[in-house]
This record gives C-alpha cells, sequence and structure tokens, in this order.
C-alpha cells in the first residue's frame, strides 16, 4: 500500500515543519529545526515517503551548493555552507519525520531511507 500525505494534510505538516521545536521540544540541535523550516517551504503539494526522502536530498544539496538547483537561485540561508555531508539529510528527515507526520508515514520514511543504503 502507498502512503501519501494528501494535499488537504499536506499543509498541516507543513506548519508543523515550520514550528518544529514545538513538537519536538527535547530537540536541542537547532540546525534540524532550521532544516525542518527551510524544507517547509520546498514542499509542494501532497508527498509520499518517497518523495520526502528525495526533497530532503535534494534540499540538502542545495544548502551545500548555496543555490536553489530548481530556481538556479542563490539561498539566503544560515545553513547555507553548513552541512558538510549528506548523512545529516537522513538523520534529519528521521528525526523530521518522526515528529511531524503519522507513525505509519514516519516508518515508511525510515524504510526508504533504509532501501537507498543498501
Amino acid at each position: 500500500m502507498k502512503i501519501i500525505i494528501p494535499l488537504e494534510d499536506a499543509g498541516k505538516c507543513k506548519e508543523k515543519l515550520m514550528r518544529l521545536k514545538e513538537h519536538l521540544p527535547q530537540q536541542t540541535d537547532e540546525t534540524v529545526c532550521d532544516f525542518a523550516l527551510y524544507l517547509a517551504h520546498q514542499l509542494k503539494g501532497s508527498f509520499s515517503p518517497q518523495g520526502f526522502v528525495t526533497s530532503c536530498k535534494s534540499a540538502l544539496y542545495d544548502l551545500k551548493l548555496g543555490v536553489d538547483l530548481r530556481t538556479a537561485k542563490p539561498i539566503q540561508n544560515n545553513l547555507v555552507g553548513q552541512l558538510a555531508h549528506e548523512s545529516p539529510g537522513d538523520t534529519f528527515s528521521e528525526i523530521i519525520a518522526e515528529a511531524v507526520f503519522p507513525p505509519e508515514f514516519a516508518r515508511s520514511v525510515k524504510e526508504e531511507i533504509k532501501s537507498l543504503a543498501l
């Protein structure tokens, strides 16, 4: 069964992403919350666990380069150049998915990350 966050629920999820600190008060790494805020502005429409993981990886890559590759415009964000390698993306994806999405969706995100690591 394919799990999808439908368009009508995507807005609620994006709100949670933008306010991750409220939904995950024990998270002391501000980078995760800053990344979630950036990601909230990148997600469009409905999305699947695979789409979420891909969006996370794409956002991380853009932040490393300092350029939004979809628009070719420079990114003005305090995370630009701060994320040195890709592994935080998987960790961030899992942390964010558990805090923001329904449990079944979060499990599918973890499975997707695991399948890509093989």
